[in-house]
């Protein structure tokens, strides 16, 4: 049974304060965070497209959009049984939320593997999600674009969907791949038809030139929802589009969040700002995740107008005195305003705990340790930020010359090894083995040095060490 499509007006406010946690979790690139908050929305609302269209441009986004041979065949094999077995066993049963999240869980591993893209793509079909299937079919040919029987269910997507201007282009690439098939030149015909005729019949219905622009502007609505644009021209009329759409319904707290992150993509800085701020007004509450937004709009605009005074220092170094001064005093005034920020967030959010590590790890830049140690204390109660706040505590303990406990605080952090990103288990691992030797464990730094040095023979100078050790 074809499970109801929703909106972002329809969805309860729980859900939408959750979508609010997983964009602010995409912005900081906590991609395991967001895609768990992701699933967790599509398993109760599987029928929010714009919930699964970010957790889509998430799993491309955290792979680079680059296509790799090796990690497509490690998730072939990995995720077969869940995408060959028990995903089509859930759809048969009609188990459409669980079977599409099995499909999602599979993406995670890699997106652009094309067995996982058609699964989607069939579960979708079977939810009645078409658009959601006619995504996963896109990403489907744009990393497969010489699959014929992918583009050839492509092309009948789009014109099941009454797309038959789609249709006819990815007809053409058929033809151009295989210019001697009768049958792709056949279907092509057809398609062009079949354009023709949907629109004949849009012209009937009214203004062609009109409807045109409608659809243009549609368009780009569509491509506002998916997320980022990369292409800057693009981003400016998508920027327009949701201005003109604002205008219309100047009180779109959804529009204002996909304006303020283009804006902010487009370093657009006091823009994207004023647009968090206006989602504020319209709300009349406090929102975490968007402080939290306003928070890396600030960092990014220092962080722009430092590379600024950088690049200028470069190019002119006739001007290398008055430029350093300037961009010294620039580093100060974001370290101090960014520090107050940070003081002022744990202030009117005592209980988040991402406010907690964020303030500590300034505090720890600072080299206000103890102060960074009582944030770090409160961050590690959370669950999902305690392997890094236990990381930073003892890096907090090492720097005061207390390796006891700094070799506590980083055991503790590997005891939660499996919520840890790869870099963050390197630097463990790493601070690890130096306490320990600092402390005259060598038997134990160099077993930590040996278990890093078959994570990563390259990492810094592990190699060195354990020659080193080997020598003494």
């Amino acid at each position: 049974m074809p499970v109801t499509v929703k909106t972002s007006s329809q969805v309860s406010s729980a859900i939408k304060k959750m979508m609010t946690r997983a964009e602010a979790a995409v912005k900081q690139r906590n991609w395991d965070y967001a895609f768990q908050i992701l699933r967790e929305i599509l398993l109760a609302e599987p029928g929010f497209n714009e919930a699964r269209l970010m957790l889509r441009e998430a799993q491309l986004d955290k792979i680079g959009r680059q296509a790799s041979a090796a990690r497509q065949l490690l998730a072939t094999v990995t995720t077969a049984w869940a995408i060959n077995v028990s995903g089509p066993m859930k759809i048969k049963k009609g188990d459409l939320a669980n079977a599409l999240d099995i499909g999602e869980k599979a993406m995670e591993a890699d997106p652009t593997v094309l067995g996982t893209l058609k699964y989607i793509c069939k579960a979708a079909e079977a939810a009645g999600l078409s658009d959601i299937a006619i995504n996963a079919l896109e990403t489907a040919t744009d990393y497969h674009p010489k699959n014929v029987p992918t583009l050839k269910q492509l092309a009948s997507l789009y014109e099941q969907c009454k797309m038959g201007g789609k249709a006819v282009s990815i007809w053409q690439k058929i033809v151009a791949l295989q210019p001697s098939n009768p049958e792709a030149q056949n279907k092509l015909k057809h398609a062009t038809a079949l354009a023709a005729m949907e629109q004949a019949e849009w012209e009937k219905e009214g203004d062609f030139r009109g409807k045109l622009k409608d659809a243009e502007e549609q368009d780009l609505l569509e491509i506002a929802k998916r997320g980022g644009v990369r292409d800057a021209e693009t981003r400016v009329r998508v920027i327009q589009a949701l201005v003109e759409e604002l205008e219309k319904d100047p009180k779109n707290i959804t529009n204002f969040r996909r304006l303020a992150d283009l804006y902010h993509q487009n370093e657009d800085f006091d823009e994207a700002i004023d647009c968090y701020k206006r989602i504020t007004e319209l709300t009349q509450t406090k929102d975490p995740a968007i402080d939290s937004a306003i928070t890396t709009v600030l960092q990014d605009k220092f962080n722009r107008q430092i590379q600024d005074l950088k690049d200028q220092l470069a190019d002119h170094p006739e001007n290398a005195e008055a430029l350093q001064s300037a961009l010294t005093d620039l580093e100060a005034r974001r370290d101090e305003s960014l520090l107050v920020r940070f003081a002022q967030r744990v202030e009117h959010y005592p209980n988040e705990p991402q406010f907690r590590l964020e303030l500590g790890e300034v505090l720890l830049r600072a080299d206000k340790l103890d102060e960074a140690l009582e944030q770090f204390q409160h961050a590690q109660r959370s669950t999902h930020h305690a392997s890094r706040a236990h990381q930073l505590m003892g890096t907090c303990f090492a720097r005061k010359g207390i390796q006891d406990l700094a070799i506590e605080q980083f055991q503790q952090a590997l005891s939660h090894r499996d919520r840890m990103r790869a870099g963050d288990l390197k630097a463990v691992l790493y601070d690890l083995s130096l306490a320990q030797e600092t402390k005259g464990d060598k038997e134990n730094a160099l077993a930590t040095l040996k278990e890093l040095y078959g994570i990563d023979v390259s990492y810094k100078d592990v190699a060195q060490r354990i020659e080193k050790h080997y020598n003494a």
